[in-house]
């Protein structure tokens, strides 16, 4: 019974992760991945591995803006491509830094997504690390479907995976705060229910 009841709150956890970090083998136009002032080269190199793979043509880094450091900004701008160049990536980057004011992930995706329609963008794969996906995934596609962007999600794991999040402080904290976060979002109005849709539904 003990060994059952194992199972059963394991698989729970596990389609819990996965449903917070959504994930689709979609084609698109572009990548857009999504950092904070710099990029994780970890994050990086997943994006590059699909990039090389077939999935997208063009990749966009996404970090926020450093208010009065622009030579933080450039070395940070500097690092990312010269680590994209050693992954060998094969497409090409485009680096776009966003005001880091209220509300983030809001205010972010208006602006990448104005951009990528300038350039003639149809659809998008996006891609952060962990939890913070579905909720930027949903802002994202919701934003994008106003412009006629199509925005799939494509999920990967940094510092713990969809079947041992639970087990380590990173992945409870970081789940958590995800959640209230993505609440927070449609309390506000920011989301709105319709963008629940499952990603499948868009391909």
């Amino acid at each position: 019974m003990v060994l059952v009841s194992s199972l059963l709150a394991k698989r729970v956890l596990v389609r819990a992760g996965g449903f917070i970090v959504p994930s689709t083998s979609t084609t698109a136009d572009a990548m857009i991945l999504e950092g904070g002032e710099s990029i994780d080269r970890r994050l990086l190199l997943q994006a590059t591995k699909q990039i090389c793979s077939g999935r997208a043509k063009r990749l966009f880094l996404v970090m926020h803006e450093i208010p009065g450091q622009p030579r933080a900004e450039a070395e940070y701008n500097a690092a990312a491509k010269t680590a994209a160049n050693d992954f060998g990536l094969c497409s090409e980057l485009d680096i776009i830094r966003t005001p880091d004011t209220h509300p983030i992930t809001l205010k972010e995706a208006s602006a990448v997504l104005k951009e990528l329609s300038r350039q003639g963008i149809h659809s998008a794969i996006f891609m952060t690390d962990g939890f913070h996906e579905r909720r930027s995934y949903l802002v994202y596609k919701q934003t994008g479907a106003r412009l006629g962007i199509r925005i799939v999600p494509s999920g990967v794991f940094l510092t713990y995976t969809v079947d041992n999040w639970w087990s380590k402080r990173a992945g409870i904290y970081e789940f958590l705060e995800e959640l209230a976060k993505t609440t927070y979002y449609y309390l506000e109005g920011f989301l709105r229910v319709a963008s629940l849709n499952h990603p499948a539904q868009l391909a």
